[in-house]
């Protein structure tokens, strides 16, 4: 690897659209990377998250509208030994344009079936698409295993009540709900009257319609509280009955934590891992968020609570394991020790630097 202290880059980006889900994992990985291994870690990012210089983490801030150019000549000054992509949309003109060939290329999540990946040396990919092995030459891992969670995931399962009068249900919809999705869901929700709920509405920093969501609350016939700060999450889902989320990261930590999953979808990746889930009976998949109405929402509590499905789908649930920080962690400290270049990888570097 070449220097006594091991360089390890994220790559990533947040926004109002796509929310901190990416930014999150791979701070989780990161700090794992460190403790273990006493790297030093960088993020070259758009974020202003406050968490970052906090762990220790060197930040270098950007946008990934700037030139690839400048992204390169930010790589090149910090000398990683491993460089991570997780971006979503990410693609092979991207990476190949920006990548260094000192360094290990890992990607995250690359789903593009319209050119073939080959600036990688590894891809995670967090959930199966059928045929993508197709379009990625490079070490290739997919499924749910992969998956990155926060480590107070681990330390906590999910616990109900025996014997409630209630159900315990979570709304959670990502930092930014940037679709309105939060709104909706719980004005479906409030009315439902075959069983008594109590509503746990997740408010992300930058959820849309706050004041909305305040003020509907205080009506119809269920129970809400909102939480706009949760510092475990781990903790509160262990207390669920029933989750709605819009897929993500915290999808994953639904499906980790056992809790039947309704599952309204916010963009297609999200819709195809739900279809997958749903048809294994590990999720309720509703489909896109602009298709959903209150007779669906009615519907699919009534099939997780009148039709057996909450045992049903904890039990497939319980198959599905998630460990993607230790195997992941793993895989790239024994891809940096003792390895050769990537043949295929550099060939096409130098092709790219060539024209």
């Amino acid at each position: 690897m070449g220097k006594n202290r091991l360089r390890i880059l994220f790559h990533t980006n947040e926004s109002y659209k796509l929310g901190r889900g990416h930014l999150i994992r791979c701070v989780t990985l990161a700090k794992k990377i460190q403790k273990e291994h006493k790297a030093q870690i960088y993020f070259v990012t758009n974020s202003d998250n406050p968490v970052l210089p906090n762990e220790g983490f060197i930040v270098k801030k950007v946008y990934r509208e700037s030139a690839c150019r400048k992204i390169r000549n930010t790589f090149i000054e910090i000398r990683p030994d491993a460089i991570i992509y997780d971006i979503l949309n990410v693609s092979e003109e991207y990476v190949a344009k920006t990548a260094i060939p000192e360094a290990l290329i890992v990607v995250f999540d690359y789903f593009d079936r319209t050119k073939k990946l080959t600036s990688a040396d590894l891809v995670f990919n967090f959930h199966c698409s059928e045929g993508m092995r197709d379009f990625i030459e490079a070490k290739f891992y997919e499924g749910m295993e992969y998956g990155i969670l926060r480590e107070e995931f681990y330390r906590y399962r999910r616990n109900p009540k025996n014997k409630k009068k209630y159900y315990d249900v979570l709304l959670s919809f990502g930092d930014t709900d940037p679709h309105g999705i939060t709104k909706n869901i719980l004005s479906a929700l409030l009315t439902y009257n075959r069983v008594p709920l109590v509503l746990h509405v997740v408010l992300g920093e930058k959820t849309r319609q706050k004041d909305k969501i305040f003020s509907l609350s205080k009506n119809g016939t269920n129970k809400t509280v909102i939480y706009e700060r949760v510092k475990n999450m781990g903790e509160l889902m262990s207390r669920m009955d029933i989750a709605f989320v819009s897929g993500g990261l915290t999808l994953f930590e639904t499906i980790y934590m056992k809790i039947p999953t309704v599952v309204v979808c916010a963009h297609k990746y999200a819709y195809e891992l739900a279809n997958v889930l749903d048809k294994n009976n590990c999720a309720l998949n509703l489909k896109y968020h602009y298709t959903v109405t209150k007779k669906l929402v009615d519907n699919a509590m009534n099939k997780l609570l009148f039709l057996d499905n909450l045992r049903i789908m904890r039990s497939k649930q319980s198959d599905i394991k998630i460990n993607g920080a230790n195997i992941i962690s793993e895989i790239l400290i024994r891809e940096l020790t003792g390895r050769g270049k990537c043949i295929h990888r550099v060939k096409q570097w130098h092709k790219i630097t060539q024209r």
